[in-house]
């Protein structure tokens, strides 16, 4: 597998690719986040693709009440040391921020990787169950009110 090609949104189309990927990787993301065509009506996904169009990685996402519901971003072993993760949120943030997304909440079920989080610029909470979820504030009002001259 060489370097990625690109990071793209996802269409309808990429659902059999976007299967595969997470069954391969592991489905357990906390957020019971679905591959059928439905996803797209009530959220999204985002891919990283090689330069041969193979899907290496993704994330996806829901509309929640606070913002977007996060999954986690899941990554062929082959492509591990790329650093996708890293890729495919930035691009889901600016992405948040384009559409007045307020927050994006993700899910630990088991608390791993809260440091990774929290180093790009998440806030991470346990919860009474023992879970945690990883907060970030990207878009909405708040941003207009800083950029205002005092």
């Amino acid at each position: 597998m060489g370097y990625f090609g690109r990071v793209r949104w996802a269409g309808t189309g990429d659902l059999p690719q976007l299967e595969e990927l997470y069954q391969e990787a592991g489905d357990d993301d906390g957020n019971d986040l679905t591959w059928e065509a439905g996803l797209f009506d009530e959220g999204g996904a985002l891919l990283l693709e090689d330069e041969d169009g193979q899907v290496i990685s993704a994330v996806r996402w829901s509309h929640d009440g606070e913002g977007w519901r996060v999954g986690r971003v899941c990554t062929r072993a082959a492509a591990q040391e790329l650093d996708c993760d890293r890729w495919l949120l930035t691009k889901l943030e600016a992405g948040a921020i384009r559409h007045n997304v307020p927050r994006l909440l993700i899910a630990l079920p088991d608390g791993e990787h809260r440091d990774f989080y929290r180093r790009l610029g998440y806030t991470v909470e346990e919860n009474v169950n023992g879970t945690f979820t990883a907060r970030k504030r990207v878009g909405g009002v708040w941003q207009l009110r800083q950029a205002e001259p005092s």
